[in-house]
């Protein structure tokens, strides 16, 4: 049986992962956990919110309340965080994903 590419340090596929949910409990727990890890170089953060700037601000308290790590909090580039709601028509669109850099995404639900 072949080992999965995903888990494979010099495997050549590197998805994007998004976090749905990163502002809840379970995602936002999951979001400090992969945002931590350099194999995860891609990690995009979907959140419910009026626009970019509220949905940056909620994503940086939810962080907070899982790592103290200064420099984790302090490197989230805005253009990580996605500023809508999977439930509407397209939001999630391939083409959507791909204007953020997205490649090869893998949802992950929080």
């Amino acid at each position: 049986m072949g080992q999965d590419p995903l888990m494979h340090p010099e495997s050549p596929f590197k998805p994007t992962i998004l976090v749905t949910g990163a502002t809840g409990f379970l995602g936002g727990a999951l979001a400090a956990d992969l945002l931590a890890k350099p194999e995860w170089e891609s990690v995009l953060l979907l959140v419910r919110a009026e626009d970019l700037s509220h949905a940056y601000q909620r994503v940086l308290r939810s962080l907070a309340r899982f790592t103290s790590d200064i420099e984790l909090l302090g490197g989230l580039k805005p253009e990580k965080v996605l500023a809508g709601d999977f439930t509407q028509p397209g939001a999630l669109s391939p083409r959507g994903l791909q204007s953020f850099g997205a490649r090869n995404p893998l949802p992950c639900c929080g």
